[in-house]
């Protein structure tokens, strides 16, 4: 080995942690950007919105800006979970292929395989449903689809509570790299 490099197998753990953590960081940033439209494009927390959409009817412009609210993250969701599908088998791709030392990268493997697994169920069933369920609430008389609310709010939180066992995953998996050291 040339001196002053320390090979393959330290690039490849650098550019494992570099992904794991920055799938982490996307996730946390998620969190905070999925708060912002409701925020924005709300009547009661924005006062300057409701003043801008005066013509409207109030009723309308709050379910209007909230449809708007709605479908901003209805995108911002699958795009970041096309993300996640695509870094994350990278990643699970990187770590099969190593030739990786120690238990903790086994351990670090099993918390990254979850992660994805978690990533599946929200992509392939829990958003369609959300989705779904959400734009059909939109400009519906709530009180009158109380089950699709009771719906929505399930599939809501259980994608909210896996997203943050996820987020712990990958948390404690680098952590447990980081400690151990990634070479």
């Amino acid at each position: 080995m040339a001196a002053g490099t320390r090979g393959k197998p330290f690039l490849l753990s650098a550019f494992l942690l570099i992904l794991a953590a920055a799938w982490l960081a996307g996730s946390v940033l998620i969190w905070w950007v999925a708060a912002g439209p409701f925020t924005v494009l709300s009547t009661v927390k924005n006062p300057s919105i409701a003043e801008k959409f005066r013509e409207i009817p109030e009723a309308r412009r709050a379910q209007v800006l909230r449809h708007a609210a709605g479908e901003i993250n209805r995108r911002l969701f699958r795009g970041w979970n096309v993300a996640q599908l695509s870094g994350g088998l990278v990643l699970l791709i990187l770590l099969a292929a190593g030739r990786w030392r120690g238990a903790h990268f086994g351990v670090f493997g099993l918390f990254a395989v979850l992660s994805f697994l978690l990533v599946v169920s929200h992509a392939f069933w829990m958003a369609p449903v959300i989705e779904t369920l959400g734009r059909s609430l939109d400009f519906a008389d709530r009180a009158l689809l109380a089950e699709s609310v009771r719906r929505f709010g399930w599939y809501h939180r259980a994608y909210v509570i896996s997203d943050m066992v996820k987020a712990g995953l990958l948390l404690a998996g680098l952590s447990l790299l980081l400690r151990r050291g990634a070479g």
